[in-house]
């Protein structure tokens, strides 16, 4: 399964402190599902970090900006993902 996950607020708090266990937890647990991180630049060691199976996927919009409503739709079609999990509130309305 290909999952990908909107991780731009990793270093957040809260919401950050449960991505960086959800990540932590699946790296353990889930060897074969791919997971497609949307991340923030400065991540990409961090994700790579996980395993073979999470792989980072750079996306600089802006949190509640107009952008991320196009780019993370965009992202998740591009990469032909089967789920999309927002762990954060904000979901663009365009998402496939």
């Amino acid at each position: 399964m290909r999952v990908a996950i909107d991780t731009r607020k990793l270093h957040d708090f809260g919401i950050g402190t449960y991505i960086r266990n959800l990540l932590r937890h699946l790296a353990r647990l889930d060897r074969t599902s791919e997971y497609i991180l949307l991340c923030r630049p400065d991540d990409c060691q961090t994700i790579r970090a996980l395993g073979p199976n999470f792989r980072p996927v750079i996306d600089r919009s802006g949190h509640y900006s107009v952008r991320e409503q196009v780019s993370l739709p965009l992202a998740v079609a591009r990469e032909k993902v089967d789920v999309f999990h927002a762990p954060h509130y904000v979901l663009p309305t365009l998402m496939p």
